[in-house]
């Protein structure tokens, strides 16, 4: 069984983006194990593609807005929601973590 290495008990400076992350994961998670998460299937079009459409996305700060009245709320398919954290279904989180979903829906 993997060790379970809890991120907020010990967070590294250097870990400061998405794409960090799988620096970590690759010291954390078995090689055969981190392929297959990290990889796509046959020609890995569908990844290189949802990549790109990642990459396109641009956050642009609002420098000297007024953010009194800002929130974090949203409308989403019709459900009211106060902080937009949505997770879409996922499966073989007990690949590297003994808890798996479990501890996934608990994160959330």
């Amino acid at each position: 069984m993997q060790k379970v290495i809890k991120a907020r008990d010990n967070i590294p400076q250097d870990l400061v983006s998405i794409s960090d992350y799988s620096h970590y994961a690759k010291q954390h998670i078995k090689h055969d194990i981190y392929e297959y998460i990290a990889g796509g299937g046959a020609d890995q079009l569908t990844l290189s593609r949802n990549r790109q459409a990642l990459d396109d996305i641009q956050l642009l700060p609002k420098v000297l807005t007024d953010c009194t009245k800002g929130s974090t709320a949203l409308n989403f398919m019709g459900e009211s929601l106060r902080h937009p954290i949505i997770l879409a279904p996922v499966a073989f989180h007990k690949l590297v973590n003994p808890q798996g979903e479990i501890a996934t829906a608990n994160a959330t």
